[in-house]
């Protein structure tokens, strides 16, 4: 076997990192820097399933597609850092009551995934 280098790129996780490993794979990409690896766990997982998956042209279009689906966008008005807080705290609680419907959404678990019609139990 011969001595090749090998390019690898090992995203890490978090939901909140997710775009912003995209946009450092846009910037790979830019400078002709094409891995023949990619590792992620949890949304690094995500963002490499969506390299791995899609031709070297499409890899970044379809990577800002799926982050601009998923995020939500930042509020266009100036704002204090209390004002954020609020904002966070707020974000939070919607995501515990109601899930993220582009990303994921609650299921009852155990038991209850056996009755009929009940989605597996299965998780990301």
């Amino acid at each position: 076997m011969k001595d090749v280098p090998s390019t690898v790129v090992v995203f890490g996780g978090g939901n909140a990192l997710g775009a912003y490993l995209a946009g450092a794979f846009e910037l790979l990409s830019m400078h002709k820097i094409i891995p023949d690896w990619v590792i992620g766990a949890s949304a690094g997982a995500i963002t490499s399933a969506i390299i791995a998956g899609n031709a070297p042209e499409t890899r970044v279009e379809r990577l800002k597609t799926f982050w601009a689906e998923v995020g939500t966008p930042a509020p266009s008005f100036p704002e204090t850092e209390k004002l954020r807080q609020y904002s966070n705290g707020w974000h939070a609680a919607l995501a515990m009551i109601f899930g993220r419907p582009t990303i994921f959404r609650h299921r009852l678990p155990g038991f209850w995934a056996a009755l009929p019609g009940t989605p597996n139990d299965i998780a990301l």
